[in-house]
């Protein structure tokens, strides 16, 4: 592969996160609306939809999609989704072109029992308004070009507000055989009419909920050191399964696969037209009716996706890793409940010994977190322990310097980056604590590829089919872990998937010669 001539542009800065808050007030003309109910007869069923231009939308399964298995233990909630739309010729996820949609839940079974002390079920509502954005015929102004599709995955987003009152309104009216709310909505805000007026920003806006991207550092918070292994799992586009615990919202869990999605990303001036398009793909809410659609994502074509249906995982052929969440509620009657990482094979993923070191050293503190020793306790459960060889040599460091000097893959400071605010936010708040984070990826992402790219240029010369040998020193400068073998693997896989070379990494690092 010819690299010369082909110098990026870095900037891992880029990421603004108000330019992605202040596109809560576009607005991106709906394809479709719907709704859909759980009857207790018939189970889930959509009763009502409508398309632009009166075209027959390919609504398949969308009620489970909409009600998924789990949300009828939430008194509302938000649902993320995607529908495909067409499969390629070699039914593959490159030519799998699908649509992002959103839908509101609201039930009244709580307040039924609240007030009867029991359930009538036949006094149970349980209903999910949604909408269907057809990102293909979305425009491409200058305010989308940041991160396009970024802005694509949350662009159904922006109907939430208006959907939790379309809904409530219907509800408290008298005859829910009429939808005529739904109907005057959907002639507004339909692909077609904003086309023609150009209208772009929404008048009247009932108050917006959090954007997802302002729930990354809650997850930075919850997955701890294991936020790294997410990280490169993404970055080498592993099919990535969440698990959505009994009691917890769809919204939030839907927001770490947004978050698993954003701090992936490669900028387009970073990786150049030979890998456009290189990035996991967030499907969000999946079930059992996705299983064909699953199975179009062959490996090395990620996804990020959550589900509520744990039978799931008994496929491993249709994910690579599962993230198993803990509920708030288990997390405060177990406070020592950890978050596990699963491969399909039924290995578990922990995080390197380094990567808790650059948790404590930099994440914490970007986070304003002192960590206590429950705390501590906890994080040391997700991670792996130091191999023999690092504990002889921080054993040998200790004593030949007296303590005074540690050994240069502890050394991490040089991957921190200055704090910048972007926009009217205090520059401890939680949206700009996400931007560092995000930031923060984003400038690691960059670095690695870099480095990798000179020493693949640094070997035009051989021969392609040699592989490319490299010291484990390499892994300290992008600070990885030199002796871990998870990072040694991830480094093989990441370079051939970008390079399309083999490495070989040697075992010892230059520290310990250095000593020697």
């Amino acid at each position: 592969m010819n690299l010369r001539g082909e110098e990026p542009t870095i900037n891992p800065n880029a990421f603004s996160i108000s330019r992605l808050l202040n596109s809560n007030h576009e607005k991106p003309g709906i394809a479709c609306i719907f709704l859909s109910k759980f009857d207790v007869k018939k189970g889930n069923i959509i009763i009502w939809s409508k398309s632009i231009n009166d075209a027959t939308f390919d609504l398949n399964n969308i009620e489970f999609k909409s009600l998924p298995a789990g949300i009828h233990e939430q008194t509302d909630d938000v649902v993320n989704f995607v529908v495909p739309k067409t499969f390629g010729a070699n039914d593959t996820a490159k030519e799998t072109v699908y649509d992002y949609g959103i839908a509101y839940f609201k039930q009244n079974s709580f307040d039924i029992i609240e007030n009867d002390n029991q359930v009538d079920r036949s006094k149970v509502q349980m209903f999910s308004l949604g909408v269907i954005i057809d990102v293909q015929d979305m425009s491409s102004d200058s305010k989308k070009q940041f991160y396009k599709e970024i802005y694509h995955a949350y662009s159904a987003n922006r109907y939430v507000s208006h959907l939790k009152e379309l809904l409530s309104q219907w509800i408290n009216q008298e005859n829910l055989d009429k939808f005529d709310i739904f109907d005057n909505f959907f002639k507004e805000n339909n692909q077609g009419r904003i086309a023609e007026n150009s209208v772009k920003v929404f008048e009247h806006s009932p108050q917006e909920r959090r954007h997802l991207v302002e729930y990354l550092s809650y997850w930075t918070r919850k997955l701890g050191p294991l936020i790294f292994p997410l990280w490169r799992a993404s970055l080498l586009q592993l099919r990535i399964l969440i698990l959505v615990p009994q009691g917890e919202s769809f919204e939030l869990c839907n927001s770490l696969a947004y978050c698993i999605f954003l701090i992936s990303m490669l900028s387009k001036d970073l990786i150049g037209n030979h890998m456009s398009d290189d990035y996991i793909k967030p499907i969000f809410t999946v079930s059992t009716s996705d299983i064909p659609f699953l199975e179009s994502f062959r490996k090395g074509s990620g996804y990020v996706a959550t589900t509520g249906e744990e039978i799931l995982l008994y496929k491993p052929e249709i994910y690579d890793i599962v993230v198993k969440l803990t509920s708030r509620s288990i997390m405060e009657e177990f406070p020592g409940k950890d978050v596990e990482i699963i491969t399909s094979s039924g290995e578990h993923n922990k995080a390197t010994p380094l990567d808790l070191e650059t948790y404590e050293k930099f994440i914490l503190g970007e986070l304003k977190e002192d960590a206590s020793t429950n705390f501590k306790s906890k994080l040391y459960g997700v991670t792996e322990p130091i191999s023999w060889l690092q504990f002889l040599i921080d054993g040998l460091y200790l004593l030949t310097t007296a303590g005074y000097l540690v050994a240069p893959y502890h050394l991490t400071k040089n991957f921190k980056i200055s704090k910048h605010v972007s926009g009217p936010e205090p520059n401890d708040s939680e949206i700009q604590i996400a931007e560092n984070i995000v930031r923060y990826f984003h400038f690691r992402t960059s670095k690695l590829y870099n480095m990798l790219k000179s020493v693949v240029q640094e070997s035009e010369n051989t021969d392609s089919e040699q592989p490319i040998t490299i010291s484990a020193s390499l892994l300290t400068k992008l600070n990885l872990d030199c002796f871990s073998k998870q990072d040694h693997q991830f480094i093989k896989d990441i370079t051939y998937r970008w390079f399309q070379r083999k490495v070989e990494i040697s075992n010892l690092p230059d520290c310990l010669r250095n000593l020697c």
